[in-house]
């Protein structure tokens, strides 16, 4: 079995596709069964849900057209300093996704609360980006420091 097809599959990318591709119709679904959401606000959270799958798969086939441009590239040498400073970014990153991870579900609560669809939806887009911006921030590091996981 192709090893990495393996971890693709159960990454955190693909866990992404997977909540967005059913876990959405299925929240908006209840919504509209349930009389939280009337016929409008359906329709809005249906072409939203189509944005998202129309959006994700692109950015899944650009990142698979760059790995397979992109070769292996080798680490340069780093001093210490600059190791320390690097190693220091990397833990303000990952401070950075915990904060959003946290404040995340309780902006979508508040959105929810407020019947705000529109400016809820914004804020869990540009929160999943600032995400991605820092996930990538932290691979890019670690690859230069020649960690490999």
């Amino acid at each position: 079995m192709n090893d990495a097809r393996t971890t693709t599959f159960w990454g955190a990318r693909n866990v992404l596709i997977l909540a967005v591709a059913f876990g959405v119709p299925i929240l908006v679904a209840l919504g509209a069964v349930y009389g939280l959401l009337s016929p409008r606000e359906w329709a809005f959270g249906m072409i939203a849900w189509v944005a998202m799958l129309l959006l994700l798969a692109s950015a899944r086939k650009r990142t698979t057209k760059k790995k397979l441009m992109l070769g292996v590239e080798q680490g340069s040498a780093v001093d210490d300093d600059v190791r320390k400073r690097m190693l220091r970014d990397i833990r303000k990153w990952r401070a950075w996704i915990g904060v959003l991870i946290v404040l995340l579900p309780i902006g979508i609560a508040d959105g929810i609360a407020h019947r705000a669809w529109l400016p809820t939806l914004a804020g869990v887009g540009i929160s999943l980006t600032l995400m991605y911006v820092a996930m990538r921030e932290i691979r890019q590091r670690r690859k230069r420091l020649g960690f490999t996981r």
